[in-house]
């Protein structure tokens, strides 16, 4: 979908606000990591988004309080985060048995996620262990505003 931006008088484009360039990062990245069609991805962009327009962490509130402010039900909203989050490790391990040279591999697997849990679950996949690798949370989350904000 193409975006029409207002223009001024003398037909100048006004860039569109630092928040849609952020949003549209973010979406590119989970769409990377292949979970924008995850229940959880909206979570993410809703959390992400919110932070980053206030320029705070995750350090500086729990996580079941921030969620709280989003929903109801925070313990939900935190396990669809957890589930895509964690489908995005489980994309990103088989990217890197397919070819250890891929981009998307090479730039996510040590950057938002704990590469030696990415490495856990590629020997899952290669039935070579029976423990899946995991995903922190907070520092998925933490990452993925650093690098959103830094690319």
């Amino acid at each position: 979908m193409r975006r029409s931006f207002p223009k001024t008088a003398g037909n100048q484009i006004i860039p569109p606000p630092q928040s849609e360039n952020f949003q549209s990062r973010l979406t590119n990245v989970l769409q990377k990591l292949g979970i924008i069609g995850e229940l959880g991805s909206k979570d993410i962009i809703t959390l992400i988004t919110w932070l980053h327009d206030r320029s705070e962490t995750l350090e500086q509130q729990t996580l079941g309080r921030l969620l709280s402010q989003f929903s109801e039900n925070p313990k939900s909203v935190e396990q669809r985060i957890r589930r895509a989050a964690s489908t995005g490790l489980v994309n990103l391990a088989h990217l890197g048995l397919e070819d250890y040279s891929n981009d998307v591999f090479t730039e996510f697997s040590n950057t938002l996620y704990n590469f030696e849990q990415v490495r856990r679950e590629m020997d899952y996949i290669r039935r070579k262990s029976d423990k899946h690798g995991n995903v922190k949370i907070r520092s998925f989350l933490n990452a993925l505003l650093s690098y959103c904000e830094n690319v």
